[in-house]
């Protein structure tokens, strides 16, 4: 027989739930990302370098279209869009810059090329100082006392 206060405890979940996978971008910069898939495929499908004044074609379209774009949740669009691993690699690699219709528009130049590379560079370096800060833990845990 349970006693009161066993009784009123809620159950112990017997199986762990899985994570959900969320985006990494806020709610916003997913909705203006999937309205430029739909708009400009070519674009925004896959992270390609994009043509340098790109933003300036974005808001022309949208003002052509009668919408007035938000300065903040563009340039936090473009940001997240633009600083993105895939897309860095593109850039690094000299992949071919495209327009908005997915036309050629030049290659990265050198200093395009060499920021991107440094920005991945100092993100794998913070990976690896985390791994290793995660294998010193682990070592130290399993150490007896």
């Amino acid at each position: 027989m349970m006693d009161a206060e066993t009784e009123s405890r809620p159950p112990r979940p017997t199986a762990r739930q899985p994570a959900v996978r969320r985006s990494p971008w806020p709610a916003a910069v997913d909705a203006v990302l999937a309205d430029w898939r739909t708009r400009w495929p070519q674009a925004f499908t896959k992270p390609v370098p994009l043509a340098v004044g790109f933003s300036g074609q974005i808001k022309a379209a949208l003002r052509a279209e009668g919408k007035a774009p938000d300065r903040k949740t563009l340039g936090i669009t473009i940001h997240q869009w633009t600083v993105q691993g895939a897309y860095l690699r593109a850039v690094a690699r000299g992949e071919m810059r495209r327009n908005l219709d997915g036309s050629e528009a030049g290659v990265p130049d050198d200093a395009a090329r060499q920021d991107a590379q440094k920005l991945l560079d100092e993100r794998a370096a913070r990976r690896a100082e985390r791994e290793r800060q995660e294998q010193e833990r682990k070592l130290a845990l399993s150490k007896p006392p």
